[in-house]
């Protein structure tokens, strides 16, 4: 596990969104994560978890802006980049979902998952 970047109150913030959304508890889990970020607004794992909730309850558009702000945050974040590209597909915007996968595939993790963009990347062209 990577060492954290949050403060010691918004680590809490964040395990106690984490325990919201294990309930079900989803509205919970997004307002204590806003409340995180008006704590720490440049802490992009906040961010990221936001967008990940607000995807689940299909606001789109929210979890693409909380997407954007994660890589403005850490413009290497590969979950992000991916979680943005798909949200773009969804959302219609085709040249940005390419232009966003295209960018991922400088920070993918491993071999198997950069051939399996490329191949996705051929297929929206």
């Amino acid at each position: 596990e990577e060492p954290s970047d949050l403060s010691e109150q918004t680590e809490k913030i964040l395990a106690s969104s984490v325990a919201a959304h294990r309930r079900g508890d989803i509205d919970k889990a997004i307002e204590l994560l806003r409340s995180g970020i008006q704590i720490d607004p440049l802490a992009h794992k906040l961010h990221y978890n936001l967008a990940l909730l607000l995807g689940k309850k299909t606001l789109n558009y929210q979890a693409i802006r909380e997407l954007e702000s994660t890589l403005e945050l850490a413009p290497d974040y590969f979950p992000a980049m991916k979680n943005l590209a798909l949200l773009y597909e969804k959302a219609g915007f085709r040249f940005k979902a390419i232009e966003t996968w295209e960018r991922s595939l400088h920070y993918c993790p491993d071999d198997e998952t950069r051939e399996s963009i490329k191949s996705h990347l051929l297929t929206m062209l």
